[in-house]
C-alpha cells in the first residue's frame, strides 16, 4: 500500500475495503485481488493525482504559501493564481507541500520555505547645508 492514508477496516466480514483515512470513506484507487480476497491499491498509484489527497494538504498549508504539486529534477511546480508556475530551484528537494513565491523585478520568481520579509523603505535622509 503506497497511501499514508490508507488502513483497513477490520470489522468488514467479507472482502474488507481499503478506506482513507482522510474522510472515512472507501478508496476510489483501488482494485479487487482474489489472491488475498480484499480490494488492494491499484499498481500505477500516485499521491499526486489523488484528489482526496491533495484537498487535504491545501487545506493544511499556512496562509500567504502556495501548493507545491510536484518536484521534478531541478524544478518546482507551484499552484499561483490559478495556474502552475515552473520555477528551477537547486534546492528542489526540501519543498515538500507549499512554498512561499514572491515575483522579482524581472519577472522571474523566487521561492521559499520560510514566509519573504518585508523590504520597508526607511532611507529617511535629511540634506544638510553645505557651511563654509
Amino acid at each position: 500500500m503506497n497511501c499514508q492514508y490508507g488502513y483497513y477496516d477490520n470489522n468488514e466480514p467479507w472482502r474488507p475495503h481499503l478506506k482513507c483515512n482522510i474522510n472515512k470513506q472507501n478508496c476510489p484507487y483501488v482494485k479487487l485481488c482474489t489472491k488475498v480476497d480484499k480490494f488492494i491499491q491499484i499498481d500505477n498509484f500516485r499521491e499526486d493525482e489523488c484528489y482526496i489527497m491533495t484537498e487535504y494538504k491545501k487545506s493544511k498549508i499556512p496562509n500567504g504559501s502556495n501548493y507545491v504539486r510536484f518536484v521534478r529534477g531541478n524544478y518546482v511546480y507551484i499552484e499561483k493564481d490559478n495556474q502552475v508556475i515552473k520555477v528551477k530551484s537547486d534546492k528542489a528537494n526540501e519543498f515538500k507541500d507549499f512554498a512561499y513565491v514572491k515575483e522579482d523585478i524581472d519577472g522571474t520568481y523566487l521561492i521559499s520555505t520560510e514566509p519573504f520579509k518585508e523590504v520597508k523603505s526607511t532611507s529617511t535622509y535629511s540634506r544638510k547645508k553645505m557651511t563654509e
